[in-house]
């Protein structure tokens, strides 16, 4: 009893998604402010393995933060990430983006946070932002 198809006539194709994901780099870019306080700074990342013809590459950014801390909230209030420019730049052989990194902690707290980097035609880029917020100043003296 046959139908005619043969093993070799027989394919399964499932297409594949995936996006490409640059190696982890080893340096942590650490904040740290006083609660009360107000720590702006722009943050330089380089996107290695990027193509260099920028013409037609939109890049987003997003911010995870670890849902697990005990001062989720705090942190959230506390951490803003800008982008300082609308398209990246070529320094040499390297592409550049550039991130307006804005501190203001209510409360002390030690956490981790992910930035994520993604081109729009596929790529992702990680780092990790370590922001310590300290014990503010006396607010007076007896």
């Amino acid at each position: 009893v046959g139908d005619g198809v043969t093993d070799s006539d027989l394919r399964w194709e499932y297409p594949v998604v995936g996006v490409a994901e640059a190696l982890p780099m080893d340096n942590v870019f650490k904040f740290s402010s006083k609660c009360r306080s107000e720590f702006v700074q722009t943050l330089s990342l380089p996107l290695y393995q990027a193509d260099l013809d920028l013409s037609t590459e939109k890049f987003t950014h997003e911010v995870v933060f670890p849902e697990n801390h005990p001062h989720i909230n705090a942190l959230r209030s506390a951490v803003v990430v800008q982008a300082a420019y609308d398209e990246p730049r070529v320094q040499g052989d390297t592409v550049k983006v550039e991130y307006i990194v804005t501190f203001t902690p209510l409360r002390t707290f030690t956490a981790a946070v992910e930035l994520l980097i993604r081109k729009k035609t596929g790529g992702l880029w990680r780092f990790e932002l370590r922001f310590e917020a300290l014990p503010p100043p006396p607010d007076d003296t007896i």
